[in-house]
C-alpha cells in the first residue's frame, strides 16, 4: 500500500506528516546514508512509525481543522513562539521532525510496550537516586527532533513525574 501523506487539507487516510520523495530530499541534504541504503516500503513504515510516535507523545498548539482528519495536523488558531500562523498545512519543523524520527525507526522501535514488571522505579549514580512515581514507565527521548519541534508543542502526552531523592 502506498503511503498516504498529509498535504494539508486534513485528509481522513493520511499516515504520515512527510512523503518518501521529501524524506529522501531532507537526508540527501544531510549526506546520510543510513535513510538512502533503506527499501521504499521499509522507509514508509518508519514515516508511519514515526508520525504515529509524534501524535502519541506531544500536545501540538491549536486545535485540529476537522474532526474527520486523521493526524494531528493540520490544526486551526496554530502560532508558533514567532507568533506566525501555521493554520492549514504541515509546519516544516514537524516535517523535519518527522524525517529525523523516520532514521531512528529504521533501526528501532519508538514506542516502547513496557510490562508492569519492566518498569524502573528507582535509578541511583553516585549520591543521587532518581525515583519514578508507582507504574510509571520510562520513555525514550529522541532529543534532535524533540527539540525541533518546541515552537509548536504545548507539552508531552502522560508526562510522568519524578523525584529526586539524595542518599
Amino acid at each position: 500500500m502506498s503511503l498516504i501523506t498529509e498535504d494539508g487539507t486534513g485528509l481522513a487516510s493520511a499516515e504520515s506528516y512527510l512523503s518518501v520523495a521529501d524524506a529522501d530530499t531532507y537526508w540527501a541534504n544531510r549526506a546520510d546514508t543510513t535513510w538512502d541504503a533503506a527499501t521504499d516500503p521499509a522507509k514508509e513504515a518508519a514515516l508511519r512509525k514515526a508520525t504515529e510516535y509524534l501524535d502519541a507523545t506531544f500536545r501540538w498548539v491549536g486545535v485540529i481543522s476537522s474532526t474527520s482528519q486523521a493526524l494531528g495536523w493540520p490544526r486551526s488558531g496554530a502560532y508558533d513562539h514567532e507568533d506566525r500562523q501555521l493554520d492549514n498545512r504541515v509546519p516544516s519543523l514537524l516535517a523535519n521532525a518527522t524525517a529525523e524520527l523516520a532514521r531512528e525507526a529504521l533501526s528501532a522501535e519508538l514506542l516502547v510496550t513496557v510490562s508492569r514488571n519492566d518498569r524502573a522505579s528507582r535509578v541511583k549514580a553516585g549520591s543521587v537516586e532518581v525515583e519514578f512515581e508507582p507504574g510509571v514507565s520510562v520513555q525514550k527521548a529522541f532529543d534532535r527532533a524533540e527539540r525541533m519541534l518546541t515552537p509548536i508543542v504545548t507539552g508531552r502526552v502522560g508526562s510522568s513525574t519524578i523525584a529526586l531523592v539524595k542518599s
